[in-house]
Formats: C-alpha cells, sequence, structure tokens
C-alpha cells in the first residue's frame, strides 16, 4: 500500500519525510484496533475497482485522494467522521502542490459519503462513481456478504443487539426504497441487483 501512496502523493511533493509521515498517520488510522470493516482491505478494493476504470473519470488522482482519506477518521460513536477525515486531509495535502480548488474537491467528495442517498449527482459522474464504488460492498457474493455483515456489528459492539438491529434495518430499508441503489450505469448493471438481494437477507436476519 505504500508503493500506492507514493506514487500519488509524489507526483504533488517532493517531501519524502511528508510522504513517509503522511503514510504512517493514514496506516495507524486504517489498523486501529476496532477496524473491522473500515481498514485498509476496504481501501485498497476501492483503488483497485477506480483503476481497473480509470477511463471512466475526469479527476483519477483526486478520487485516489478522497478514497484514501474518506474513512481515515471513523469513531462509531461519533457523527462528524467524514469531516474529521476531510479536515486531517487538509492538514496533510494543505502541504502539497495542489491547488485550492483540488483541495477543495476531495473535500467535498469526502463529505460526500455522509448520507449518500441525500445528494443528487446527475451531473458529477466522478462524485457518482466514488459513492457507487463506496457502496460496491453491498453487492458481494451472500457468503462474503456475511463476513461484512458481521464486521459491521463488531465495529458496532458497543451498540445493545435490539437497538442495532433497529437502526440497521432502518438504513437498510432506505436503499431498498431507492430507485437505484447505484448511480452510474456500470455499477447498476452489475451490482444492483445482488446488492438488493444482499440487503433483504441482511433484513431478514436482523
Amino acid at each position: 500500500m505504500y508503493k500506492k501512496w507514493y506514487h500519488l502523493i509524489s507526483l504533488y511533493t517532493s517531501d519524502n519525510e511528508l510522504i513517509r509521515d503522511s503514510f504512517d498517520k493514514l496506516n495507524s488510522y486504517y489498523s486501529a484496533s476496532g477496524r473491522y470493516y473500515h481498514n485498509l482491505q476496504h481501501i485498497q478494493k476501492m483503488l483497485l475497482f477506480l483503476e481497473k476504470h480509470r477511463k471512466l473519470v475526469s479527476n483519477y488522482q483526486l478520487l485516489q485522494f478522497a478514497i484514501w482519506f474518506h474513512d481515515a477518521i471513523y469513531q462509531p460513536q461519533k457523527l462528524n467522521n467524514e469531516l474529521k477525515s476531510a479536515q486531517f486531509m487538509k492538514t496533510v495535502l494543505g502541504k502539497t502542490k495542489l491547488t485550492e480548488n483540488k483541495l477543495n474537491r476531495i473535500y467535498e467528495l469526502i463529505l460526500f459519503t455522509k448520507n449518500h442517498e441525500k445528494h443528487k449527482l446527475e451531473n458529477d459522474f466522478d462524485a457518482a462513481f466514488f459513492l457507487d464504488l463506496d457502496l460496491v460492498v453491498l453487492s458481494l457474493q451472500q457468503s462474503e456478504y456475511q463476513i461484512y455483515m458481521n464486521n459491521i456489528r463488531k465495529e458496532y459492539a458497543f451498540v445493545p443487539n435490539l437497538i442495532y438491529r433497529i437502526r440497521r434495518k432502518n438504513i437498510l430499508k432506505r436503499f431498498l426504497k431507492l430507485e437505484h441503489i447505484f448511480r452510474t450505469p456500470l455499477f447498476r448493471q452489475k451490482f444492483e441487483k445482488q446488492a438488493r438481494e444482499n440487503i433483504k437477507f441482511e433484513i431478514s436476519s436482523l
């Protein structure tokens, strides 16, 4: 993962200390205890999928940065993780040659992940693609999806079972009410059906 980070950030800085320190900080965050799903494996999968389809997006590097930082700060008890992650991104990338406009774009992308379904992004393909990347886990094969379900529950181990079941069901039902879970044609065609089946399966198991 360090090589991926190095190749990306070195496009905008030659400060090796900043490159190393920023990776160490990201690695520390994503490797913290209690990170059963929101960890470096999640980041790696998103980066690999984006790399495979990089020709579809306009700002490949900015989407890579958004992926790296979007879950950097993750405390399930808090409601401001996305904001804190975006602010952390600016403290790191503000020391590079990235322009203010590009920093603000990455910041915006990270904040979009707070409430996926609330954002209308018909004219913003990169943002739509980024949010679809974040949700592709919903379309795993059912045996893998069960692992995801269990990992999310572990991250919320502090929540009593009854409350967790109620809140999780509410979140999942919101997805089912959407006309489309995924925003882009690629994701809809490949993943929409399986995602809906998985969500229904999880609701029935709660």
